[in-house]
């Protein structure tokens, strides 16, 4: 087959939407040496070892032809599907919001550190990332009282929790965080930082112009702080960070004034994750490249202001990258 003719019926097919043990839609190649060569037949299967090894490798597509392309991700779907419905039947459907981002949050991942070589643990820590994490976190009672206390509080508050705990884990991984429990506590401090609304009446939050709404917004890292450490299975740094995810590097942010390094790291990546979603949300009628950038502005040009500068460069590139289809 002529090159250039052989090239032209390839498409590339990201390594992140492989899903392991799922039989493959079509056959699947490898482009070497400017030759494509059939490593996989359709129905045939790839192990979670292989699919690691070419991540850590920094291999981000393999190759199917083009008129596979609808096939494959018809079949990525099912799989992801599938992968999600077995994981709500072990942790319950109260938890499937969280299942169902902590999935999102992998892909992610994978799509953008497959751009670099990833160590095999940091790899390994991906690959449990959307099911383990989850099954270990549900099954401790008391969060997942907590859980449904914030299904309580609506729709939009749990979605902008997750949120903020998929981008608070997604660019402390990006900064270089690999240790699972870090990952698992800044997890949970994010879908808890919060809480300390929740027993605030809805006529003072709903007037963000009167002075209660001033008070009961300055002390609600405190009071979700107070709760979480009621909560003996939970980590104290958890609630460090809960209480600090409104403090500013330069000392002008809540409750304590509390100046740079003197802010808890775990804190420093929950306010970063908790100002980008608010940005979105505030910009949730603009088209979403806008809000992006919006958000991502914003943060790139703190200067010390609300984030550690010597984060941020990181931080900001990391945001970058996984946005990168909004931000040009």
């Amino acid at each position: 087959m002529n090159k250039k003719v052989e090239k032209d019926n390839f498409g590339e097919f990201a390594i992140s939407k492989l899903m392991p043990e799922y039989p493959l839609a079509a056959d699947v190649y490898l482009h070497i040496d400017k030759k494509f060569i059939k490593y996989k037949s359709a129905g045939d299967f790839l192990d979670v070892a292989k699919i690691n090894y070419f991540i850590s490798k920094g291999v981000q597509n393999l190759f199917v032809l083009k008129e596979d392309l609808g096939k494959m991700e018809i079949g990525s779907d099912e799989a992801l599907k599938k992968e999600i419905e077995v994981t709500v039947a072990e942790v319950g459907e109260k938890s499937r919001s969280i299942v169902e981002k902590k999935v999102e949050l992998r892909h992610k991942l994978f799509d953008v550190f497959a751009e670099h070589e990833l160590s095999s643990a940091n790899v390994k820590l991906l690959e449990g990332m959307s099911k383990n994490f989850i099954v270990d976190l549900t099954k401790q009672s008391d969060i997942a009282k907590l859980v449904d206390k914030l299904h309580g509080m609506g729709e939009l508050a749990m979605d902008h929790a997750l949120n903020v705990g998929n981008i608070a884990v997604f660019i402390a991984m990006a900064h270089g965080q690999g240790d699972q429990d870090f990952l698992q506590n800044l997890f949970v401090a994010c879908l808890l930082h919060d809480y300390g609304k929740i027993k605030i009446p809805s006529n003072i939050l709903e007037n963000v112009k009167g002075m209660a709404y001033a008070k009961a917004i300055q002390d609600h890292p405190s009071k979700g702080a107070k709760y979480v450490r009621t909560i003996k299975s939970l980590a104290a740094v958890v609630a460090i960070a809960v209480e600090q995810h409104h403090e500013q590097f330069n000392g002008l942010g809540y409750p304590k004034n509390l100046t740079g390094d003197n802010i808890n790291i775990m804190a420093r990546f929950l306010s970063v994750a908790n100002i980008y979603d608010n940005i979105l949300t505030e910009n949730k009628n603009k088209p979403k490249d806008d809000a992006h950038k919006l958000a991502i502005k914003n943060i790139e040009y703190d200067h010390g202001k609300n984030f550690d500068p010597q984060m941020l460069p990181r931080i900001v590139d990391a945001l970058k990258l996984a946005f990168g289809n909004y931000y040009k």
